[in-house]
């Protein structure tokens, strides 16, 4: 069970009925780490220099509809690669991403199947907002057995990147 590579029809050039239309199974480790433009020295060396931003490479987990993406936008961070399960939300991202609000970059379904070690070296910094309803006081208070306990992806996801920077 890998996560799928989720990618606009009109980038695609074709169509995959089988899975919805717009959603094509991929190899995280056959495609997109190359999105990624620059090694992290790079954007520490020019925030450095002196130039204004800080160009960051974004992994951003939890993406949601990309309010947070177009705030790292702002920053002058570079998304390179997205993970969210709403299928709406992914839906929302992939039409931004074909009117140019946002950059094209791969969007996984399911961190609980990404793979971070492809994008350790492209990726300064990991970005998310995991669900807090396990833990939550206004709900059940599963904890662990929760299942929409999604910190331990997390954390593994982090772990395999190996960002210069985190921020949850």
């Amino acid at each position: 069970n890998r996560s799928r590579w989720i990618q606009a029809q009109s980038r695609m050039g074709t169509t995959d009925h089988s899975s919805g239309g717009w959603c094509q199974g991929a190899s995280l480790l056959e495609r997109q780490p190359e999105m990624a433009r620059e090694a992290p020295g790079v954007a520490q060396e020019r925030h450095q220099s002196g130039l204004k931003g800080c160009e960051l490479n974004e992994l951003a987990l939890f993406t949601g509809a990309g309010g947070g993406l177009l705030g790292s936008l702002l920053l002058g961070w570079r998304p390179v690669c997205g993970v969210e399960s709403n299928p709406y939300c992914r839906e929302v991202i992939l039409r931004r991403q074909e009117e140019g609000c946002l950059p094209p970059f791969p969007l996984w379904d399911d961190i609980r199947t990404f793979d971070g070690r492809p994008w350790g070296g492209k990726v300064d910094i990991v970005t998310g907002g995991f669900p807090c309803q396990p833990w939550s006081a206004a709900g059940k208070r599963e904890g662990e057995e929760d299942e929409r306990n999604l910190w331990p992806d997390t954390i593994r996801t982090i772990r395999s990147v190996r960002p210069r920077y985190v921020l949850l």
